[in-house]
Formats: C-alpha cells, sequence, structure tokens
C-alpha cells in the first residue's frame, strides 16, 4: 500500500495531536482509577505514547535539549541516578516516583510543541474547572477514592469523600478529577503559571481554587494575574490599579456568592498568633522536619530517607521542600532547585522571575511537587520557563 505526503503528513498531525493528550490524560486521569488499575493503565499510557513517538512521529521530531535546559536534563538525570542510588541506603520506597519519574516527563516535553502543550493545557483546565462547578451544583464529588494510607488509629482504606475534606466548617471542596482538593490546586497554580498571559485560563485557574477553597491557591492564582497585569505593556497605572481593585471586589462577591466561610479562611490563612488550627499543625511537622533532620546521619542528610518522617507522623512535612530533604537529602532538594535558581539567574524577564518565586512558595508552603499530578505539574512549569521563557506566554483564546 502506498501512501500519498498529505496523508503522511495528516496522519503525523493526527499522531501529534494525540501524543500531546496522551501525555495529559497519562498524569491527569489516573486517579480516576482504582488501585492496581492506575499502575497497569500508566503503563499502557507510557507503551502507547512510546510507539506513537517512534512509528508515527519520528521523522518530525527533533529532541530539544538546548543551553536553556540543559541544566534542567541533567537535574532530572541526576534524580533518577539518586533513585537507583537509593534503592541501597533507603529502608521505604514509598515517595520514589517524585526522582523516577521527572526524567520520563522531560523526555516527553522534549518531544512536544509548545503550542499544542498549551491548548491541551488550557482544554484542560477548562474541563476540570467545569467538573468542579458541577461538584458545587450538586453538593457531591463525581467520584470517591479510597486512601491507601494507613490512619493513626491502625485503620486503612479511609473514603476520600466530601466529608473527610470538609473539616471542622464541613465546607465542600471541590477536587474534580484528582484524589483531593490540594491536588486539583496544584494543577491550577502551575497552568496558569504556564498560561499566564491566557486571561480567560488565569480566571478559570482562580475560579477553580476558590471552588476547592485553597488559600494558597487563591493567594498564588491571584499574583499571577496581578503580576502580568503588572507586566503589561502600554497600561497606564490609573487602569492597572483600577483593574486590580475590580478584581479584588470581584472576588470577594464571587467569594461570599459561594460561600460565606471562603473569605474567613482565606484569613486564617494569615494567622499565625496561634488561633488558627490549620497554621498550629503546619508549623508543628515543620519543627519536627527540623528536629528529625537533626537526627540524621550524613549519608542521611545527603541521599535522605524515603518514606520516614510519613511512617513516623503519618503526614508529609507540611513543605514540599522540606519533604524533599527529609526524603531525598540535600542531593534531592538540590536537582529540583537548581533549574528555579538558573532560569531565575539568566532571565532578563521580570514576569518570568516572579513565576519562579510563585512556584517556590508553593512548594514551600505545601509539598506541591508531590504526587502524580503535583510532579507532572511541577516540572511541566520550570520545563516550560526554562524553555520558553517569555515567547511562551502567548495569549491564546484571550
Amino acid at each position: 500500500m502506498v501512501f500519498k505526503l498529505s496523508e503522511i503528513m495528516t496522519l503525523r498531525s493526527l499522531g501529534q495531536k494525540t501524543y500531546h493528550i496522551l501525555v495529559f490524560l497519562l498524569f491527569l486521569t489516573y486517579a480516576l482509577l482504582d488501585g492496581p488499575k492506575r499502575v497497569i493503565s500508566l503503563l499502557i499510557a507510557v507503551t502507547v505514547v512510546l510507539l506513537i513517538s517512534f512509528f508515527l512521529l519520528r521523522k518530525k521530531w527533533s529532541l530539544n535539549v538546548g543551553w536553556r535546559n540543559f541544566l534542567l536534563f541533567l537535574s532530572v538525570f541526576g534524580l533518577f541516578s539518586l533513585f537507583l542510588l537509593g534503592q541501597l541506603f533507603w529502608g521505604l520506597n514509598s515517595h520514589s516516583f517524585v526522582i523516577a519519574a521527572p526524567v520520563a516527563i522531560f523526555f516527553m516535553l522534549a518531544f512536544s510543541d509548545k503550542k499544542r502543550v498549551e491548548d491541551v493545557l488550557f482544554f484542560s483546565v477548562l474541563v476540570i474547572v467545569l467538573l468542579a462547578v458541577i461538584e458545587k451544583i450538586t453538593g457531591s464529588y463525581i467520584f470517591v477514592a479510597e486512601s491507601s494510607t494507613v490512619a493513626v488509629d491502625g485503620s486503612a482504606g479511609v473514603a476520600l469523600d466530601e466529608a473527610f475534606f470538609a473539616g471542622a466548617a464541613g465546607l465542600l471542596r471541590a477536587k474534580s478529577i484528582f484524589l483531593g482538593p490540594l491536588s486539583l490546586s496544584a494543577f491550577l497554580i502551575g497552568s496558569a503559571i504556564v498560561l499566564r498571559k491566557n486571561k480567560i485560563a488565569v480566571g478559570l485557574c482562580f475560579l477553580g481554587v476558590v471552588l476547592a477553597i485553597s488559600r494558597t491557591g487563591i493567594f498564588l492564582v491571584f499574583l499571577v494575574f496581578l503580576v502580568m497585569l503588572f507586566s503589561a505593556e502600554n497600561k497606564n497605572k490609573g487602569v492597572k490599579v483600577f483593574v486590580s481593585t475590580f478584581a479584588l471586589f470581584s472576588f470577594v462577591c464571587i467569594s461570599l456568592a459561594l460561600n460565606s466561610e471562603v473569605l474567613s479562611r482565606v484569613h486564617d490563612a494569615l494567622d499565625f498568633s496561634g488561633g488558627s488550627s490549620t497554621n498550629n499543625a503546619r508549623v508543628y511537622f515543620w519543627s519536627m522536619a527540623f528536629a528529625e533532620l537533626s537526627n540524621y546521619s550524613f549519608s542521611q542528610v545527603v541521599l535522605g530517607e524515603n518514606g520516614f518522617y510519613r511512617s513516623v507522623y503519618n503526614n508529609n512535612a507540611e513543605s514540599g521542600w522540606l519533604t524533599l530533604l527529609l526524603d531525598f537529602g540535600v542531593l534531592g532538594v538540590s536537582f529540583y532547585l537548581l533549574p528555579l535558581v538558573f532560569i531565575f539567574l539568566k532571565t532578563p524577564f521580570f514576569d518570568v522571575r516572579m513565576m519562579v518565586l510563585i512556584l517556590f512558595v508553593a512548594n514551600s508552603v505545601f509539598t506541591f511537587c508531590y504526587g502524580v499530578t503535583g510532579c507532572f505539574i511541577y516540572w511541566l512549569v520550570v520545563y516550560c520557563l526554562s524553555n520558553w521563557g517569555r515567547e511562551n506566554a502567548s495569549s491564546y483564546y484571550s
């Protein structure tokens, strides 16, 4: 059978679109599957992606490992090497995805096209936030998963349902297709950074974090909006102040319309005087993290002790950087931080520097980079900032 050139090009175009969609589906829909099905589905998805890459697109693709992301390549390769080395020292392997997956994510993105990545990301945000709105309207989750971790009382298989995430206030916190509101928040913060010039996308991300009642997400997505507003050209200060004031007023109105408790939770996030139970718990886990680190041996400081902190406290350290340090030592934290430092020092653009700082803050106040979604969106943001800089920030759909 002989294919015409136009048919071959159409096949390649279809293959490229399918590839970009599969890359996102691989990391965004795993939560919809139960237990062992996730592992099997991930393996199948990776196989399909590789088949498409080698048989449909190999003549069209070129691996993009230029000088701007060469340090990124070294970092993810270093993380994978740490994963292999850690098998000789760690007693547990519970969080190994965080250092084993980045090298695969890097190569998947290195074969991608920036416009298609942004297109798929935009429509992913649109669908995910729409599902969060449906959850808010119906008052129930579109699906409920079970936790595989063991609780303090020794019980296992806790249902991650509306009551589990509601807290003492009894608020419905939307989670859409993810396991919980925190994963939704991490996805939306990262998406806002990547699509920061897309006003509709940032607006959707903001709506999503409000529905998730994510205080960190509300602050950081709104900060992305402000940075891009004041970085925009051809706007005088009066217009910027007016737009900022209007946006803040709109946030207050939307928050009160959705739930009157949202604003009090945002205020609670700033209370470190002892009146906030959430912040008290966060400070406690931070202090315990430093206490455990002080007892680490030299090899543990360098390589970490994967999963040890969670096995003792049944929780992470409430900070991505601290949890990385506990699990994977100085090496693990360094490989995660080096690309950010490089981007911050080398980029000539104010908005890119601010996006780096926002990502750093996000991973400081919760475990942004942990989990399947968190790890993927973290390295997607880093890769986009490293590779594309300002030219990445096109105003699609705005």
